[in-house]
């Protein structure tokens, strides 16, 4: 329930590395840009909740993460 609260109130939503394929925590992202937020997917493979995203960073947690906080 918290994060399905926490979702809905975000203004983006940074998601790392993930199939997307574990529910409910996959539903999550559409969930968050149903509400608003905007959704980027960091992700070296094609996820099953890619079309939730409003941009796609291809690569893993460790080569996009420092470029992104840098």
């Amino acid at each position: 329930d918290a994060a399905e609260r926490a979702a809905r109130a975000a203004e983006l939503m940074l998601v790392v590395g993930t199939s997307g394929a574990v529910w409910p925590a996959a539903g999550l992202a559409s969930t968050a840009r149903r509400a608003g937020a905007f959704v980027a997917i960091v992700n070296p493979q094609i996820s099953e909740i890619d079309a939730s995203a409003h941009l796609l960073m291809p690569g893993t947690a460790a080569q996009i993460l420092p470029r992104l906080f840098a």
